[in-house]
């Protein structure tokens, strides 16, 4: 009686061995077959949870590299627009200074003026600039083109009136998240770089209304020559022209910044690389399994298991040989 109970004790130990060498066999055949040391919630729940956490932040470095990719492209819009806008003021710069420097005849200066008004409508249309179906210089009024030019009726430009929103007002920037907490604006109301004037109100400001003020200063040299009043004509071009100096150079002094933002999302963008390659060098050292490794593993398993199972069979000959 005793030795039977010994055989069943011993039977139930070999019993259990063989079904715990199964299990760990099939676990290791698993992970050679997915490659993964991890498969399920119940194979380590606490790396399930880190591994789970360090999926969220790739995701999230994902979102990151998005948005630094539509940022990048309105930035490189815009200093586009900038460019041409640049290019049109150094003409009508050169155009003012010649008006300046009065060697030229009635005929000379009313087709001068012809050419400044021409390239001021220009630098406006560049103004109402629209990037995928939104104009850039507008604010929140996405869908309202930005600048409008007033004219008399003779189709002379009295002023160039704002229609988007004001700078600093609710919703007037568009910004991205390029890092945890940190946002980069896109973009940059009209009336902040190019100013604007209005000719039924009479005010206005910066470089929209110095441009006006130019187009009607020239429009006037034959009358100040035959009232005898050519010297204020100079004056008061040459306070225009300070002013148009002045907008250029507002202007130039908003691309430069919008080009470190530019430059701000090239660094960001390094820092979030090395961020990810940590990050899923992490995730792997978590998940991924070496194959020689567990080719090895799979080999030695396998060889438990079938010792595991020639213990159990040599329980189970003893255990019939104790019937007989």
């Amino acid at each position: 009686m005793i030795t039977r109970t010994s055989n069943i004790g011993m039977q139930q130990n070999a019993l259990s061995q063989l079904m715990s060498a199964q299990n760990k066999l099939f676990e290791i055949q698993n992970q050679a077959y997915t490659q993964k040391k991890v498969n399920t919630l119940s194979d380590n729940p606490t790396e399930i949870a880190t591994i789970m956490n360090l999926n969220q932040q790739l995701s999230q470095i994902g979102s990151y590299y998005s948005n630094i990719t539509k940022a990048q492209e309105q930035f490189d819009n815009l200093d586009n627009t900038f460019n041409a806008v640049n290019t049109k003021l150094n003409r009508i710069n050169d155009l003012g200074l010649q008006l300046l420097n009065g060697t030229g005849s009635a005929a000379t200066v009313s087709a001068t003026k012809t050419e400044i008004d021409q390239l001021i409508e220009s630098v406006v249309d560049e103004a109402n600039a629209n990037y995928n179906g939104q104009y850039v210089f507008s604010g929140a009024k996405v869908q309202k083109q930005a600048y409008e030019i007033q004219r008399d009726n003779n189709g002379q430009i009295t002023g160039i009136i704002y229609n988007g929103s004001e700078n600093g007002t609710e919703g007037s920037e568009r910004q991205y998240e390029i890092s945890s907490g940190v946002k980069v604006a896109t973009n940059i109301t009209g009336d902040a770089v190019f100013g604007y004037y209005d000719a039924d109100a009479g005010t206005g400001e910066g470089l929209f209304a110095s441009l006006v003020q130019l187009s009607q200063i020239a429009g006037t040299y034959e009358a100040n020559v035959a009232a005898g009043t050519v010297d204020d004509y100079f004056a008061q071009l040459e306070t225009a022209m300070g002013g148009v100096e002045s907008g250029m150079e507002h202007v130039a002094a908003v691309r430069s910044d919008f080009g470190s933002r530019s430059s701000r999302l090239t660094l960001t963008k390094s820092s979030l690389e090395d961020l990810e390659l940590s990050t899923t060098s992490h995730k792997s050292s978590l998940v991924d399994i070496d194959m020689v490794e567990a080719l090895s593993n799979l080999v030695q398993q396998n060889y438990a298991y079938q010792s595991s199972m020639q213990v159990y069979m040599a329980t189970q000959q003893n255990s019939l040989l104790n019937y007989l």
